[in-house]
């Protein structure tokens, strides 16, 4: 049957996600398998697309049972924290493809798509950087032999818009969304780096760059005490 495949299918894959009628969140083994390395600095790099798309799963559970577990104060914290992702996702530039208006047309229903990808991407990045000891416990600047100019913020941040690469055409990127509320990849790369004032700092985006906001337009997705690297 086309249940039974699409269920061969997914182990297969490498995408992780919450099924809301079994309660579970499912993780392939294509996600964590023998390529990736189990200690070492080389696994901190990998979390930019393991721990991303675990994590993504993770909020996506959160959101379903918010209503059971939330507070007041909770729930009015989150809304407040959506309807920041949807102002700046209405305010998108111009230089950004307009192509994604036809596949996710009303911002306040994406909100909580837009709030996943948010969020995974900035706990990745906290887990990175406390699981980079080398950087953070011995104070030695990692870097790749062949990239000596690139640093280890600036790797992660590279390897996760790798992670995103894909050749995909407008009726693909529909039908992801509307199956599961996945962003186009172009999107799931440069919305979350809005809100990632560490992206900028990385890579040097002066005023006015698209990928850098001001302050305090910036969406305070999770208040966590990132450890420095430096």
């Amino acid at each position: 049957s086309s249940e039974n495949r699409e269920c061969r299918l997914a182990r297969l894959g490498s995408q992780s996600r919450f099924i809301a009628a079994q309660r579970q969140v499912y993780v392939p083994l294509g996600l964590v398998n023998d390529s990736v390395p189990t200690n070492g600095t080389m696994f901190a790099f990998h979390l930019s697309r393991v721990a991303v798309r675990l994590f993504g799963s993770l909020v996506q559970l959160v959101n379903q049972y918010q209503d059971e577990d939330f507070t007041d104060h909770s729930r009015r914290t989150l809304d407040e924290l959506l309807d920041c992702l949807a102002r700046d996702w209405r305010a998108l530039p111009s230089s950004f493809d307009a192509e994604f208006k036809d596949v996710v047309p009303d911002a306040d229903q994406a909100r909580y798509a837009i709030l996943t990808q948010t969020a995974a991407l900035r706990l990745a990045f906290v887990a990175f950087q406390e699981l980079l000891h080398v950087e953070r416990i011995w104070r030695v600047s990692f870097r790749l032999r062949p990239l000596r100019d690139t640093t280890s913020e600036q790797l992660f941040f590279l390897y996760y818009a790798l992670d995103n690469c894909e050749h995909s055409d407008a009726p693909f990127k529909a039908h992801e969304y509307l199956a599961q509320r996945r962003l186009p990849a172009e999107l799931r790369v440069n919305f979350p780096l809005r809100h990632m004032p560490e992206f900028s700092e990385a890579f040097g985006c002066g005023q006015g760059a698209a990928l850098r906001l001001p302050q305090n337009a910036v969406c305070s997705v999770f208040n966590l005490s990132v450890p420095s690297l430096h």
